[in-house]
Order: C-alpha cells, then structure tokens, then sequence
C-alpha cells in the first residue's frame, strides 16, 4: 500500500520557515560541495522527505534547491572533473515522487557526472539498502555530516578510517572519527578545546556515541563520556528516539523577538478588552 503525505498543507505555502530553510541548503553546500567533491571522487547528497519539488506559490523545493546550487555553483566544472555527484531523493507519498520527477526534468540537462535519483519508500529502508550496497561493494564512504539543533552546527564525522587527528589540533566540537559495528554506527570524539567546557570537562575528555536502530521507528542513542580529570570513572547515558512524521522546525533566534511582541501585544488587547467591560459596568450602575 503507497504511503500518503500526512501534511498535504505545507506545499500550500511557503513562509520565514521554508525560506530560512531554503538558505541554510544553500549556504551549506556552496561551501561543502567543493570541500567534499575535491577529494572524494564520489558525494551523495541524500534528502530523506523530499516532497513534490515545489510549493503552490511556485518556490521550489528543498530538491530542487540543493540541486541548482550545484548547477550554478562558479566551481562546479572544476568539481566536476574530480568527483561525480548523486542527488538521492527520498519520497514516500508516489503522487509527490512523480510531482517531483515531473519538476527535475523541467530543469533540463545536467552534466553527465551530476545524477538524480528519485526513490519511493520508507526513508530508513532506503538510506539501509544505500548503506549495504557500499559495504558490499567495499567502496570507502564520505564524511557523514550529522546538524547539531543549536546554531546550526555542523559536525563532520568520516566514515573511511582515516586516523584521528593529531592531538595538538584542538577543535570547538572535536576530532571525530566514525565506525560501524554490526548494525551500530559508533562515533568517538576527542581533542576537544579547553575552551570547549562541556559539563566542566577538561581537554583530556573523550565520548563515545553509539546509534542503534532498535525497530521500526526506534532508534537508541547511548552516549559514554570519559574524562579521568573530572570523574572517577566513564558514565553512560541513553535515550530511545522516536520517529516522528510531524514537520521539523529549526532552532533559531528571533530577530526582534517577535514572540515577546506577540505576548505582550496580547496582554495589552486583554488589559483594554478588561477596562472596557469595568466600564460598561460602571455606566449601567
């Protein structure tokens, strides 16, 4: 049975929160495309809800964003001649699959080492059967980019066993390195900054992250952390995450805090709204 879009209504407009979206994809992979695409020979940008390819208000999509990105990017036919490119885009609901197919051919003809992939189904099952053809295949995987929720913070995590870092180089969010086990993807990071201060921690700290589907729509996240200045001994701390078809808002600060604005404005409306009935009150008496 084909899946159906639960949340019809959102390509029935485009507000601050696609726009603000829309940017971020853009501003990301201007800088990362030819980051990755200078050394890896093969990047695969993946968008796991990737919808019907434009708004009713005629905006584009979020695939249709990453992808013009490349296609005007000054650096892409240097990029190009170094690595290929694969847009895999992921969508559950057919009607909004062949919308978004009808939309990327309406862009015309990409370079031959640009290619686009438009899947149906389940984004874990597919983002799987994508993972199991590399291992099989025994190509080595680019970094993984995992986007921390406060500031947009981007961490790059490689997949290839490259070796750590040297332990001089000090980095805000450390030096991670990325393994799987089994069907368990482990992160450690170290060579943190002084600076950094997590939980009081020194320099010498050290987590170890560990991700673990535990069912359809489980996935288990247990985290280590390890720092003999600070503890007596590493602890460990869990927390099953449950899969969610609800939209996805980013963490942002409001430019003129409009949330204040809004309540405030709401009170002053009741303090009218109660004067006006103390009021009334006091005429019929």
């Amino acid at each position: 049975m084909t899946a159906r879009d639960p949340n019809q209504s959102y390509w029935q407009q485009y507000g601050p929160f696609q726009e603000v979206k829309h940017n971020l994809i853009r501003n990301y992979l201007n800088g990362w495309f030819p980051k990755l695409g200078t050394w890896a020979g093969r990047v695969l940008y993946v968008d796991t809800h990737a919808g019907r390819g434009q708004h009713a208000s005629g905006k584009p999509g979020s695939p249709l964003v990453a992808l013009r990105t490349l296609l005007e990017h000054s650096y892409r036919d240097k990029l190009l001649q170094k690595s290929e490119i694969h847009f895999i885009f992921i969508e559950r609901d057919l009607d909004n699959l062949n919308r978004l197919k009808t939309e990327l051919n309406g862009i015309g003809e990409r370079p031959d080492r640009i290619h686009v992939h438009p899947r149906e189904g389940d984004a874990y099952a597919v983002l799987n059967d994508i993972l199991n053809d590399l291992r099989s295949s025994g190509q080595r995987m680019a970094p993984a980019f995992i986007f921390v929720e406060m500031n947009h913070d981007a961490r790059v995590i490689p997949l290839d066993g490259r070796p750590a870092l040297d332990p001089a180089i000090r980095q805000w969010h450390g030096d991670s390195r990325g393994r799987w086990e089994g069907d368990t993807l482990v992160v450690e990071t170290a060579n943190y900054s002084p600076r950094s201060d997590f939980r009081g921690a020194s320099d010498r700290l050290r987590i170890v992250e560990r991700f673990t589907r535990t069912g359809p729509d489980t996935l288990e996240y247990a985290v280590t952390i390890d720092d003999p200045t600070t503890w007596v001994r590493p602890w460990t701390a869990s927390i099953p995450l449950l899969r969610s078809d609800d939209a996805l808002y980013e963490y942002a600060c409001h430019e003129g805090n409009y949330g204040m604005e809004g309540i405030l404005a709401g009170h002053r409306a009741q303090e009218r709204a109660g004067a006006a009935e103390e009021a009334g009150r006091g005429s019929s008496r």
